[in-house]
């Protein structure tokens, strides 16, 4: 894992969660979006993970620091032989808020943010899974072979905005494309 773009994340969002996995002996940090394995770092405290993520000492006021026993909301950090394998577009889009990658579930499409990705970019191999809480809430889980690396939960998006514009950039390319075809039959 890339702790320098983790830390990154957590600075921008202003906001460090630092659950611990006593089942695993195992801390996991992230932004509450998304989180990662801290493996071969030692157990680390409020004070300890501010440092670790370079935030200095004037700034830390402004940087909410939640300390967690378990992972919330019944997300499962365990290898699974049922998990099934999302499937990307081979595209992103960005907004104001950030860019994203649509992903094709057994549900339907979701979306997860492209910044997530980052703190797990040495990993290549690394693979998304969707997975489901026992309450029915999609979340994704990053896999390097047999390793959960990341559990990702699926971006907020505004989907009818979202579609709307994505509905006019799709007629205004089908116009420009039919202008073109008509031009080169000239």
């Amino acid at each position: 894992m890339i702790i320098k773009n983790l830390a990154a994340m957590c600075r921008k969002k202003k906001r460090i969660y630092l659950i611990e996995d006593e089942m695993h002996d195992v801390q996991w940090a992230g932004d509450g979006g998304a989180m990662y394995p801290l493996f071969g770092i030692p157990h680390l405290n409020e004070e300890q993970i501010l440092v670790l993520f370079d935030v200095p000492e004037d700034k830390r006021k402004g940087v909410s620091v939640f300390l967690e026993s378990g992972m919330p909301g019944g997300l499962d950090t365990e290898d699974s032989a049922a998990d099934q394998e999302a499937r990307p577009y081979p595209l992103s889009f960005g907004t104001a808020w950030g860019v994203y990658y649509p992903v094709q579930t057994s549900t339907g499409i979701a979306f997860y943010d492209a910044e997530y990705f980052k703190p797990i970019a040495d990993k290549p191999r690394a693979k998304l899974y969707e997975r489901y809480t026992r309450s029915g809430r999609l979340y994704f889980v990053a896999k390097d072979g047999m390793l959960v690396e990341a559990v990702i939960m699926p971006a907020a998006l505004k989907e009818e905005e979202l579609a709307a514009t994505l509905g006019t950039i799709f007629t205004e390319l089908e116009q420009k494309i039919q202008g073109k075809n008509e031009d080169e039959e000239q």
